[in-house]
């Protein structure tokens, strides 16, 4: 299957879309997963912080749809109890984008052997 490319680039070559597979680095997605994580670890301790615990629980529930989060917020976390929930926000957003990206990579290549 062929396609031509015009446009932007004003080039008229022809690019085999068969052969032309996009490989995920596994490594800068899982990284960019866990940079995700941070920040969404961190929004949530400011937004705690900020909203105090009648507005976390608003806040929450709307996100949650009529599931009542009042009974499980804590507004006082061991700072102990914090390193380790970043930790392992980290650990499994890093390790879940590193295996999106090799799981895609690996299907991929079973795609194109089988052709």
């Amino acid at each position: 299957m062929s396609k031509m490319r015009n446009g932007y680039g004003g080039s008229n070559e022809r690019i085999n879309l068969k052969t032309t597979i996009m490989k995920i680095q596994s490594i800068k997605l899982g990284i960019a997963f866990a940079s995700t994580g941070i920040v969404m670890y961190l929004g949530c301790m400011a937004l705690m912080a900020f909203l105090g615990h009648d507005g976390t629980v608003w806040f929450f529930n709307s996100i949650l749809h009529g599931f009542d989060t009042e009974t499980i917020v804590r507004m006082e976390v061991p700072l102990a109890q914090t390193a380790l929930g970043i930790l392992l926000t980290v650990s499994i957003s890093g390790f879940s984008g590193w295996l999106i990206a090799s799981v895609y990579n690996r299907s991929m290549n079973l795609e194109t052997t089988n052709d």
